[in-house]
């Protein structure tokens, strides 16, 4: 089972696959984790380009995808629907931004087994030590719009979807995920 998470900036992806993938692991569920490929780029000061990353990510979970099998859980943090907004703003004055969506989502057909859709954190804890800053998601407007286009051609094109609400604290994400991918993989597992 292959499991994308998708969101804005700073809306606890990250957290919530490390959270989800810490508990698969107590409970002893075969899974692992793919690093946000962007990161990974980042912390290897390999140089890149949206288009790089994008089919860079595409082509580590197909050999991911190709080689799962149904009792194995692989969480994709920041998965490559992640890449979309950041390719449709660089592109916009190449492309009309329907036809990027299009070339897209033909290529991630059937891809994910579940999509986790993380909505933008209401209120952010920000520790001390923490590099991260609060800001209004809305002053980055053009990004936080193409987000939202990307979640409604997500639901149009009918992928397995959970929705993890901003508002909700966060052991309540972490549940609601829990039973939806859990629902799936038991689905999945017959």
């Amino acid at each position: 089972m292959l499991i994308g998470i998708v969101g804005p900036p700073l809306s606890g992806k990250t957290t919530i696959a490390a959270k989800f993938f810490s508990s698969l692991k107590e409970t002893g569920v075969e899974s692992n984790y793919l690093e946000d490929y962007c990161k990974k780029q980042i912390r290897l000061k390999n140089d890149f380009n949206q288009n790089k990353l994008l089919f860079s990510q595409i082509q580590e979970e197909i050999e991911v995808k190709n080689n799962i099998n149904n009792k194995h859980i692989y969480i994709s943090d920041n998965s490559y629907f992640n890449r979309i907004p950041y390719i449709v703003l660089e592109g916009m004055d190449k492309y009309p931004e329907t036809k990027i969506f299009d070339l897209i989502f033909k290529q991630i057909q059937n891809h994910y087994d579940l999509i986790v859709y993380c909505h933008p954190l209401h209120s952010i804890v920000v520790y001390p030590e923490s590099t991260y800053k609060p800001f209004n998601l809305n002053s980055i407007t053009p990004l936080h719009s193409v987000f939202t286009k990307t979640l409604e051609r997500i639901k149009q094109l009918k992928f397995p979807l959970v929705e993890l609400n901003g508002d909700t604290p966060p052991d309540i994400r972490l549940a609601n995920l829990s039973l939806s991918a859990m629902t799936n993989y038991a689905i999945m597992a017959k």
